[in-house]
């Protein structure tokens, strides 16, 4: 037995598995008269024309390519930049309550980042599940504070403003 390498034999297989190369006109048009001949059927010009019909719809066009390609770089761009937008607003969140109340916000951070390091080493939380709990018990609570504070911010303002004009008209 002679000995065969493994080059000659892969080449074999991927003959065998992509089959003979592209058919010449001369050659798909001898294969349609004898599939016809054989069926005793359609004339071969129909025959032509379904077989180049379906050539045309298996394959897909640059055009459709390059549109899906775009849609698919368009979603990741804004998912990128939903990201983004959403971590700049978290840390603005967590920076001006921090601002504001920073003895309350340094013990409220210390006292996560304990609970949730050592819920990590001891794997009771997963990374996934850590970023969610900060969310949901730091990044929102402040963010409703923040919102009530420019709530109450916007009302002393306001109530202001109305001091001024009553006390400007009264002179």
């Amino acid at each position: 037995m002679a000995a065969v390498s493994v080059d000659e034999k892969s080449s074999d297989v991927t003959t065998a598995v992509t089959g003979p190369g592209p058919l010449s006109e001369a050659e798909l048009r001898t294969a349609v008269n004898a599939t016809l001949r054989s069926r005793g059927k359609a004339s071969t010009r129909t025959a032509l024309s379904k077989t180049s019909t379906i050539e045309k719809r298996v394959g897909v066009s640059y055009d459709a390519m390059v549109s899906a390609f775009s849609a698919v770089t368009v979603s990741y761009l804004l998912l990128a930049v939903n990201l983004y937008v959403e971590a700049a607003v978290s840390v603005f969140h967590l920076a001006f309550f921090s601002y504001r109340s920073p003895a309350v916000s340094k013990d409220l951070i210390k006292t996560a980042y304990h609970l949730l390091k050592m819920s990590y080493d001891n794997k009771l939380l997963t990374a996934a599940e850590i970023l969610e709990v900060t969310r949901n018990t730091i990044i929102k609570p402040m963010a409703r504070q923040n919102q009530q504070f420019h709530v109450e911010e916007n009302q002393r303002t306001a109530q202001l403003q109305t001091m001024r004009t009553t006390t400007a008209v009264s002179r």
